[in-house]
Parts: structure tokens; C-alpha cells; sequence
């Protein structure tokens, strides 16, 4: 069973060279701060604006990448005080070295592009706009997200988890596993990232492990907190721009289901972001996040921590820079050749939702009915 939730997003601001200390910006229920500018302080408000006039009254132009589309989209003060900020913590590149394809679409379907009267409206009036890419989403009552994936996996027969893939002879079509076992195949599903994929295959050419290795993707840490206190946090999830706080957003899972955290507490997940481009530096990033979290209004320094929790996601997000499109085209055409059919987020390295996700794994299985005819 599934609980409908209206979403509820909050953007903090962050430092202007101008402004001594940080100041929060709270949206109610909307995520895009390009639409709700009176929030912000008089200077701030005021270049957003008139740069947001300009870029709208100036001529249409192919934008190369994603700094120069949020320029043309939003104005230079809006970009560079919020869009490249943001892109910062969680892609750990700078905008320039994106390219537009993780957008969703030509006019930036994951990133809200308001019209020029929207924005003055927004500048103008106290009241939020409830302006997002999707204000409703569902969550299962009891369980949490893996309710979602339990139904899928009650109608797979022969079901082997945790045995490991550890190589793959691409052109015996063999996958050998941990366990010392290893398996023919006629068609390979893989939901594994490329470049682990890759690394597996002791036969894959040169150029497509060359390929693997331009490939580029950010990792989390998720620092969360038990709280005996209820309903922490405003919102469902925030997001942070400054760069001051290290964690580029927080979510509050007690805010999804009743059953997520016992009565009367909360829980808070903190997401940092790392990568080869930018490794974690911080030895204390427990301590760090629960200052944080105390500095923005979420936590009190009277708050008792129950739990605390520290886990590392090595892939996170694909990073779609200038390198990622020639080198998905070169793997994904070497791997068709041997019976491999990536999937997933990482499989397909692509900016998958849930949604996206489940999409993907069906056409996985579509391709692997047609081999078997």
C-alpha cells in the first residue's frame, strides 16, 4: 500500500560576498528560487532580476554547455548565485565541463525554467509559487523503498543474491562468481556501473577500457540522525547552496511514512558529495554535518541523538561531461557483440529516476526475449 505525499521543498541560500554570514530562504512548497526572489535580500534580488530581463530580451543561441545555458536561461547573477553553486557540490566539476543532455529535455525538464513574468511576479509578491518539477509523489506506508522492489522480486524463480560477479570471458559468453561457480550464457543482463563492468571483462580491447576510464561520476557519503524529537526539518528535503555547509542536500524520511522512525523522533540524512575531482577532506564529517544541520535551524544543540548512521554510496550520479557521450556510444557497441545488456542507472549511465529505472530493466528483458527466439 502506497501514501500519497504533497512534496514540500526548501532551498538554502548561500553567502554573497556583500552579506556577513549565511541566510536561508525558506520556499514552502516549491524548490525554484528563479520564481520566488522576494525571499532573498534587496542587492541579491535585484541582479537576479535585471540579468534574468536581459537574458530573456537577448537574442536565442545554442548553448555548449551548462554554464553557458543556465547564463542564457536564467541571467549571469541567478547562475552564478544559485545553478553553479549547486552543480558544484553535487557534479564536483564546474558547469562549463557539462554538457545540457541531463536536462531532461531542450528547455531543462530537472531544472525549472520560469517565464520572464513568473519571475517578476516572484520578485514582487511575499507569496510562494508553487513552481516544481513534480509536487506529489508516493511512498509505500510500511517498509520503506524496498516494498517498491519486493512485488518484482517474488515472480523471479531461481533467485541467487550475494554471490558476486569476479570476471567475464566476453567471448566464451562465461561469468565466473565468487563462490569459485561460474555460468554459461547466451545473453548477459548487467545493472553494474560501466566501468566495473568493464574491469570485469578480461578479454574488453584497449580502446573500450579507455573508453571506461573517461568515464566520470560523483559518490555520496549519507551521514543521518536519529532524533528524539518530532517532525524535524521543514520540508521533505532541502537543498543547500552554500558552500560553507557540506552537504548539498537533507531529507527527512519520518516525513514520508509513519513508519519510517518510532513515534515521537525524527530522521535527518545528510548527502555529501565526492569524487576523484574532488575528494572528501573533512576527517570529522559526522561532526560536521550535525553543526551544520544546528547552524541552519534543522537540529537543536539540545537535540538527543539516537542513531547515527554513516554510509557510502560509490556510485552516485553520472557526471555528463564533454567525455561521457563518445565513450557510452564506444562501450555500449562492444558489449552489444558479446550478449551484454546493461541496465539501470549505471548500466545505461544515464540520470535515471526510480521510474526511469524500472524502464530500463524492461527493455533489458525485451532484448534478451528477442535473442532467445
Amino acid at each position: 500500500s502506497m501514501t500519497r505525499v504533497r512534496s514540500s521543498l526548501v532551498a538554502f541560500g548561500p553567502v554573497s560576498g556583500e552579506i556577513d554570514g549565511t541566510f536561508s530562504v525558506d520556499f514552502g512548497n516549491s524548490l525554484a528560487v528563479q520564481a520566488n526572489l522576494h525571499a532573498l535580500p534587496t542587492d541579491i534580488r535585484e541582479a537576479c532580476l535585471l540579468d534574468f530581463i536581459a537574458a530573456a530580451h537577448a537574442p536565442e543561441t545554442a548553448a555548449a554547455n551548462y554554464d553557458e545555458w543556465c547564463r542564457a536561461s536564467f541571467g549571469n547573477a541567478m547562475a552564478e548565485t544559485f545553478m553553479f553553486r549547486y552543480a558544484r557540490k553535487i557534479w564536483t566539476v564546474e558547469p562549463s565541463e557539462l554538457n545540457t543532455d541531463w536536462l531532461g529535455s531542450s528547455v531543462g525538464g530537472r531544472i525549472l525554467r520560469p517565464s520572464l513574468a513568473q519571475v517578476i511576479r516572484g520578485a514582487l509578491d511575499p507569496s510562494n509559487q508553487d513552481l516544481s518539477y513534480y509536487t506529489d509523489f508516493c511512498y509505500p506506508r510500511e517498509g520503506g523503498f524496498e516494498r517498491i522492489l519486493s512485488p518484482l522480486m517474488a515472480g523471479v524463480r531461481e533467485l541467487r543474491l550475494g554471490c558476486g560477479a569476479v570476471l567475464i570471458d566476453a567471448d566464451a559468453r562465461r561469468l565466473g562468481l565468487a563462490d569459485g561457480t561460474s555460468r554459461d550464457y547466451g545473453t548477459l543482463i548487467s545493472s553494474i556501473p560501466l566501468p566495473s563492468l568493464v574491469s570485469l571483462i578480461v578479454d574488453a580491447p584497449n580502446e573500450v577500457r579507455a573508453a571506461a576510464d573517461r568515464l566520470l561520476w560523483t559518490s555520496l557519503r549519507c551521514v543521518s540522525f536519529g532524533v528524539a524529537r518530532a517532525d524535524v526539518g521543514r520540508g521533505h528535503w532541502n537543498y543547500f547552496y552554500d558552500e560553507t555547509i557540506p552537504f548539498f542536500r537533507a531529507s527527512f524520511p519520518h516525513k514520508y511514512a509513519l513508519g519510517n522512525a518510532p513515534s515521537g523522533c525524527s530522521s535527518v540524512s545528510c548527502e555529501v558529495a565526492y569524487s576523484t575531482r574532488r575528494p572528501l577532506t573533512d576527517e570529522n564529517l559526522v561532526g560536521a554535518c550535525r553543526e551544520a544541520l544546528v547552524r541552519e535551524g534543522i537540529l537543536q544543540t539540545s537535540d538527543r541523538v539516537l542513531v547515527t548512521d554513516v554510509m557510502d554510496v560509490p556510485f552516485a550520479y553520472v557526471v555528463f561531461d564533454a567525455h561521457r557521450r563518445a565513450a557510452l556510444e564506444t562501450i555500449r557497441a562492444w558489449v552489444a557483440t558479446r550478449g551484454i545488456v546493461p541496465c539501470g542507472r549505471f548500466g545505461e549511465w544515464g540520470y535515471h529516476w526510480s521510474f526511469d529505472a524500472i524502464e530500463s530493466g524492461k527493455r533489458a528483458a525485451s532484448i534478451v526475449r528477442e535473442h532467445a527466439r
